[in-house]
C-alpha cells in the first residue's frame, strides 16, 4: 500500500531512521525491541500494537525493517 512504500522510500533513499505509529510507550516496546533485532517473535511484538498497525502488510513492514536495521 502507499503508506508502507513511501516509509521504504523514506528510509531507503532519504535516510529516514525513525518510523512512528500511533501508539503508548511502552505498548511500543516489544515492537521496537523487535525492530532493533533484540527480539524474535513478531507475533508478540505486533500484539502489543493497536489494531490499525497490525495487518499482514504491517507485520511484513515490520519484518522488512528488521532486516535494513541488520544489514545498515
Amino acid at each position: 500500500a502507499l503508506r508502507v512504500d513511501a516509509m521504504k522510500y523514506m528510509i531507503e533513499r532519504l535516510q529516514f531512521r525513525a518510523i512512528g505509529i500511533e501508539t503508548g510507550y511502552l505498548s511500543s516496546r516489544p515492537l521496537a525491541a523487535y525492530l532493533a533485532g533484540e527480539h524474535d517473535s513478531l507475533d508478540e511484538a505486533m500484539a502489543s500494537v493497536i489494531g490499525a498497525f497490525t495487518s499482514v502488510e504491517d507485520g511484513e513492514f515490520y519484518k522488512w525493517v528488521k532486516d535494513w536495521n541488520q544489514t545498515h
